[in-house]
């Protein structure tokens, strides 16, 4: 069996390990899905309530360099943050140098909901395995914090 090499045109079914993978055909300059473009007019191909599908469709977006769909998860996860995902949102942030990801999620951190967040199971997981990030929280917060 001869492996096929990733490409900008073709893209590696295995990179996404999620359900809309049989969906996607063709992703260059804009999106071909089941042979139709994407994104039409307030909509997206990939309407379905799974968090960790955007998070695999743009790690795999970022790593083929397909700035549409990276785009496109980006916005997704943004507009689903939350504080239960807030932690997991910014290490994903800065595993792919998404400086724009990662500013949105700090100012979404240094919040009210910032006690929650440090409850969860992925803050604690980010202090083990990306501490700097603990301390980038900090400061945000601590420029929120008016002047004494």
């Amino acid at each position: 069996m001869t492996k096929t090499k990733p490409t900008k045109t073709n893209l590696i079914a295995s990179d996404f390990r999620c359900p809309l993978c049989a969906d996607v055909t063709v992703f260059y300059d804009g999106m071909v899905v089941d042979g139709q473009n994407w994104p039409k007019s307030g909509t997206t191909p990939f309407d379905f309530d799974q968090p960790t599908g955007y998070k695999l469709m743009y790690t795999a977006a970022d790593k083929y360099d397909i700035a549409t769909l990276k785009s496109l998860c980006r916005r997704h996860i943004m507009a689903k943050l939350r504080w239960k995902t807030a932690a997991d949102t910014l290490v994903l942030a800065d595993m792919h140098n998404d400086h724009e990801m990662k500013q949105e999620t700090l100012q979404f951190l240094s919040g009210s909901v910032a006690v929650n967040v440090t409850k969860t199971t992925g803050w604690k997981t980010m202090v083990q395995t990306h501490p700097h990030l603990v301390k980038e929280t900090v400061w945000a917060l601590a420029a929120k914090l008016p002047p004494t």
